[in-house]
């Protein structure tokens, strides 16, 4: 499964390069439909890659004790659900959006 595979290749890049991880999908596909397999492949994926990110930044963030006494009060889950939903409909002109269309390369 993508997210089992992602979240491997997550462990592997902490272990040996500091966590950095290039994630590149193939263009040229119709993924806007969410009953589609490879949307729901591309989405489990994302969630991994974001899930990672939020337990890493979690683990890696200074802590006081009244963080410490918040963090167990609180017990916030990070929602990762709907992350291709999301991206599909960022505004492809946004600065964070970063298209390499090998066509044009």
């Amino acid at each position: 499964d993508y997210a089992w595979a992602t979240k491997e290749v997550l462990k592997i890049a902490e272990r040996h390069c500091q966590g950095r991880v290039v994630s590149v999908l193939e263009g040229g596909y119709d993924v806007r439909d969410e009953t589609n397999s490879l949307a729901k492949s591309i989405e489990s994926h994302i969630d991994a890659i974001v899930e990672g990110v939020l337990e890493s930044a979690a683990a890696k963030a200074p802590t006081t004790t009244a963080d410490q006494q918040v963090k167990t009060e609180v017990k916030v889950e990070p929602k990762v659900e709907g992350r291709l939903a999301q991206l599909l409909s960022q505004n492809l002109n946004d600065a964070s959006v970063v298209i390499v269309d090998q066509a044009m390369a």
